[in-house]
């Protein structure tokens, strides 16, 4: 008898295990169109002098930016007050936390109204993914577990909350952690202090009401009742003192001309997990660049009676071919400064002379030859 009881047990185990890695399967092969287009979507690229300064951070076309920072190099700390913020059992369900969904009923049942809506971190990556439509129901809600099952059967947790925090939403036209982390306190993930992490983990919430910026006192509140989880406790001196000169980050504008040219020059590939490039390197040396700037500048001025109204100066390093110097225009505020002058296929004039008198020297003429001026 205890033994028929055992064989029961066993094979109704057996056949949830099947049915549960047939669903995953059936999960991960689904179409699932939006998660194509998201993960080829823009990041803002992050663009450097030879000597690793940081030129630019790129908006994408419409003002946003979001640039992607691998999991790797976002904090534990980070990592570990976001999930504590929005979903503590994020390593133990598979994409629907069904006991913070029964709690969720339990509560709202309660109170005779929506006061808590159980969404795990898959479930609002999937809502960023393929944004909702419509008002909340439950039809939405269990499109959005099935979506978020969909990525449990296809990424690992590691590539879930990397995608998630990279993809959050954190108003003032900012989205993912590291544009955030710049954005608020002018720093990447892995300079912020404790006060600061516990602060962009509270902005999603309620960007209007948490920013940092605008209302530190309210995410301060917000911070503490995450600290119950996270052990965070700090004084409201000491937070004010961690939020001073937040929101006042002023992002570089340095060498528009070569760094539009180097960012249109490639893009990324948009296959599963994979990112577009996020960083771009540049050769050219910085002082270099912005002392041939000033000289421009400075030599316009000069030559402003002449008609002269801009230059441009480029520089390559004849042993190695690298672009030491890229300099479009002069002064970027004047007018005509868009225009790339080092790609501009104008008539070169009397530039070319000292080429073609050195090119006659070379085949035989002499210097006392007339040559035609054609």
């Amino acid at each position: 008898m205890l033994r028929n009881k055992l064989k029961r047990r066993q094979i109704v185990l057996a056949v949830c295990l099947l049915v549960f890695c047939l669903g995953f399967f059936v999960l991960s092969a689904s179409p699932f169109g939006a998660l194509n287009d998201f993960l080829g979507r823009e990041c803002s690229a992050r663009v450097y002098y030879r000597n690793g300064m940081l030129l630019q951070v790129l908006p994408l076309e419409d003002g946003l930016r979001r640039e992607w920072v691998p999991l790797s190099e976002i904090p534990l700390r980070a990592q570990e007050v976001f999930i504590a913020a929005e979903d503590k059992n994020f390593y133990r369900h598979f994409g629907v936390d069904f006991f913070a969904v029964a709690r969720a009923v339990r509560q709202n049942w309660q109170v005779g109204r929506a006061l808590s809506g159980a969404s795990t971190i898959t479930m609002q990556l999937a809502r960023i993914i393929a944004p909702r439509k419509e008002r909340v129901t439950l039809s939405t809600k269990i499109v959005e577990a099935l979506n978020a099952m969909r990525l449990e059967a296809r990424f690992s947790k590691k590539q879930i909350l990397e995608m998630y925090l990279n993809s959050l939403p954190f108003g003032s036209n900012v989205e993912g952690i590291g544009s955030a982390a710049r954005s608020f306190f002018g720093k990447t993930p892995d300079q912020l202090s404790d006060a600061q992490i516990h602060a962009l983990a509270v902005i999603p919430r309620r960007p209007a009401l948490y920013n940092p910026a605008v209302n530190a006192d309210a995410a301060y509140s917000a911070a503490l009742e995450i600290g119950k989880t996270t052990g965070f406790a700090v004084s409201q001196q000491e937070w004010l003192m961690a939020m001073n000169g937040a929101g006042t980050y002023a992002y570089p504008l340095l060498l528009p001309h070569i760094t539009r040219y180097a960012a249109g020059s490639g893009g990324g590939a948009a296959q599963k997990g994979a990112r577009p490039r996020s960083e771009i390197h540049l050769s050219v040396d910085g002082q270099l660049s912005l002392d041939a700037e000033q000289l421009i500048t400075t030599r316009l001025e000069q030559n402003r009676d002449a008609r002269i109204t801009n230059g441009a100066a480029f520089l390559i390093d004849n042993s190695t071919g690298e672009i030491l110097v890229w300099a479009g225009s002069g002064d970027l505020s004047a007018e005509g400064s868009e225009i790339n002058g080092v790609l501009v296929k104008n008539q070169p004039g009397s530039a070319m002379k000292p080429f073609l008198y050195a090119l006659a020297l070379e085949m035989g003429f002499a210097p006392s030859m007339t040559l035609p001026d054609v």
